[in-house]
Formats: C-alpha cells, structure tokens, sequence
C-alpha cells in the first residue's frame, strides 16, 4: 500500500492480536497489537484520540525513535515517512498512560516522544527485550510484566478524576465536561492534567 496519498490507520496490517492480563485490560481496550513485515503506507492519519500509543520498533525505519509514546490529541494527524516494517504497539487509556508514564497528560499533549526521555533506562531496556525476543507470545508477556512492575510504583489518579473519566467512557463523552466537574464538586474547571477537551472521541484510536 505504499504510494504518495495518506492512508487511514486501519490500513496498517497484517496484524497480531492479544489480550493482556486481566489487571491491565482496563487501561488497554485494544490489548496488544504487533504487526509483521508488510508494506505499509509512507503517509499514515491517525485520528483525534484522548488515549495515549506506546510503540516500540522490533525492526527499526528512519523515521521516529525506536520506542515512542504519542500524546492525546484534538484533530487528526498526518504521521509523514514509512512505519518501521515491525513494531509492537500498546494503546493505553490517559488513566493508564499516566499509572504506567508518571506524567500528567498534558505535558504529552500533541507530542510524539522517545520512550527513553519518557521512562530513562526502563524505557530502553524495554525495546532492547522486545527486539532480543523472537516470539510473540513470550514478546505480549513481557509488556504484561513491565506495566504491571509500573503500575506497582506508578502515581494513582484522584478517586474523582478516575470516577470522571469512567462516566465520560459510559456516556460515550456525551456528559459535558462542566457538569461532571460540579458533580464532584470541582468549584470550575481548569483542564490541568486531564486530556480531554470538547469534542474530542472518549474511544481509542
């Protein structure tokens, strides 16, 4: 499928599909994706999201870092330059990303970033495990292990914050934002660390 026009994100294939362990499958609707060797679009749109992609590089390409994180974002995205042939991806929920990242979401807002500025040396050693492995199964059961080695010392959302997000996911995003905030008794809304802003989609990309 490589050519000059953009294509959408679903044109990425062919793909692998797991579920993680149970504890983690709240925080990652999509489970763990890998794709294979395959042509691949020079030109990938990837649409407004409030959730946050983890990818890391099992076979490397000339654009982007070997492992990166993308932040939430209000509009489409135009991703410019071949994806790397092979690469495992995890597409985590903002109260995941920020369990798992440390870092309050809006300093990722509209950025892609190296997973190494992101987490340091776990970050590296992360993609250098990936790549040393050469099956899949054994590759989604080491993700399985270092989230949750990251949920165990990761910072927790306030209980209204968490309560917030799981009535925007229910509502399919349809409650404005302000009423949730007088609903837990937030005096106004500030934005802060929290992704979402109006209109954009309560699902993953």
């Amino acid at each position: 499928m490589a050519g000059s026009g953009a294509a959408p994100e679903r044109a990425r294939w062919p793909r692998l599909a797991a579920a993680p362990q149970p504890g983690l499958r709240s925080m990652l609707p999509r489970g763990y994706v890998g794709f294979t060797e395959a042509t691949t679009p020079r030109q990938l749109v990837l649409p407004a999201t409030t959730f946050v992609p983890l990818v890391v590089k099992l076979l490397d390409s000339a654009h982007r870092p070997p492992a990166f994180v993308m932040g939430a974002r209000g509009s489409s995205l135009v991703l410019e330059g071949d994806c790397a042939p092979s690469y495992l991806e995890v597409v985590l929920s903002p109260l995941g990303a920020y369990r798992v990242l440390g870092l309050p979401m809006a300093e990722l807002s509209g950025q892609l970033v190296d997973l190494v500025e992101v987490l340091g040396a776990d970050g590296r050693r992360l993609g250098e495990q990936l790549r040393q492995t050469s099956s899949w199964r054994r590759r989604f059961g080491l993700v399985d292990r270092f989230l949750l080695g990251r949920l165990e010392g990761g910072p927790r959302p306030a209980p209204e914050v968490a309560w917030v997000w799981e009535r925007l996911v229910s509502s399919g995003g349809a409650v404005p934002i302000g009423r949730l905030a007088r609903e837990v008794g937030w005096s106004r809304w500030t934005g802060g660390g929290w992704p979402v802003r109006p209109g954009m989609p309560i699902r993953p990309i």
